[in-house]
């Protein structure tokens, strides 16, 4: 497939991203054909925990704004609202005094508080639908967490925002810079909303001394990068509730038949677990659409909302067997949301897949463990 996560890596720049997986079973390689992707130091065990990234910035979605907590992204309580709203912007609501009290370093500057409000009293244009209010959010988030960052560069770290991208060393110029944007691909209506977004968004800050070196180019960057590189976050009822940007979380490739899935997203990382054994050497894809449809859906699904044309193992393959093959893994690999099924056994010996949770809707299923190992047996013994 066409890589959308990373522009060219080389030099010294490549040595420091490569220290943000020490820790991890993974490390970042680069070829003519795949470009920059992910693969495996050693062999990885189904269910692993592969990788923890950071945000890099995140916003609830409009329709939950007053429901979903903006530091740790849980349900709140329709009796608290009230009590916990943010009572300057009016545009961001906490699950608790925690909550509200880390909120200036983890999640709701005061400077993303400030356009937050003339949001509130500026509303979009009548023709934005609610991801396009959703893209203005993030942006906000995103440029206020660089502005931050920026002011303070010369200053030794104050709190946990100062490391909350990824620990002391990845910054918003490094999601920038290794990112990429993929506008080659966008269609011209597509890119005409997002220079609208990206208009708006800079006359709610058109006030401040910072958004004077920020041009109209600048704000767009962002927010393609945001775009596609950006991870949705789901409540338990399958409904998307919030959107967060993560650096090395965004290193993955895609694949429709993929080996690694977002597991759990806490209150300012996303996890990543095995879905089945990786062999050392073999690169490690996540799937970033349901999968579970026909070669012609997933194609255009790619094209339509990731702006590549997909050619991972599963897409070039020809022949029928093997497919059908790969749609009965498939079948037992995806949870009815969509997402991905993450082996978490049930406690006993070799039952590893007989009980697994779904990384996006967090439902727990128990599985025919033997079906499912026979099934992966039978598509590696062909490969």
């Amino acid at each position: 497939s066409v890589p959308r996560k990373l522009s060219s890596l080389n030099g010294n720049h490549m040595s420091s991203v490569d220290d943000l997986f020490e820790e991890f079973p993974l490390k970042v390689a680069r070829d003519e054909v795949k470009g920059s992707h992910l693969i495996a130091k050693r062999d990885i065990q189904a269910g692993e925990q592969v990788l923890v990234s950071r945000h890099g910035c995140g916003a609830v979605s409009h329709n939950f704004n007053h429901s979903i907590c903006s530091t740790c992204w849980t349900p709140v309580p329709s009796v608290q609202v009230s009590n916990l709203l943010c009572k300057s912007c009016k545009e961001v609501v906490f699950c608790s005094s925690k909550c509200r009290s880390q909120a200036p370093y983890l999640s709701h500057s005061r400077l993303e508080c400030v356009w937050l409000h003339r949001l509130h009293n500026q509303p979009p244009p009548t023709d934005f639908a609610c991801d396009d209010v959703n893209e203005v959010r993030m942006l906000i988030n995103f440029l206020s967490r660089r502005y931050i960052e920026t002011s303070k560069r010369s200053e030794p770290p104050t709190s946990d925002f100062e490391t909350s991208i990824e620990p002391g060393r990845v910054r918003s110029e490094d999601i920038l810079r290794d990112l990429i944007d993929n506008r080659e691909q966008m269609s011209e209506g597509k890119l005409e909303r997002m220079r609208e977004i990206a208009r708006y968004t800079l006359d709610l800050m058109k006030s401040e001394p910072f958004v004077g070196s920020l041009t109209e180019e600048d704000a767009f960057k962002v927010l393609a990068v945001i775009k596609c590189n950006s991870f949705g976050l789901w409540n338990r009822g399958c409904r998307y509730v919030a959107c967060v940007l993560t650096y090395i979380g965004s290193f993955f490739n895609h694949s429709c038949f993929p080996n690694v899935s977002r597991f759990t997203h806490g209150e300012d990382h996303i996890s990543f677990r095995a879905l089945v054994p990786i062999k050392a050497g073999s690169e490690v894809c996540i799937s970033y659409f349901d999968v579970s449809g026909t070669k012609e859906e997933r194609l255009q699904t790619s094209l339509e909302f990731y702006y590549f044309g997909c050619e991972c193992v599963r897409c070039k393959t020809d022949d029928g067997t093997e497919e059908e093959l790969y749609r009965k893994i498939i079948a037992e690999m995806v949870c009815k949301c969509g997402g991905c099924l993450v082996p978490v056994g049930d406690g006993n010996p070799g039952s590893l897949y007989a009980v697994r949770q779904c990384g996006r809707c967090w439902s727990h299923k128990r599985k025919n463990s033997r079906k499912f190992e026979d099934l992966l047996a039978q598509l590696y013994e062909n490969q």
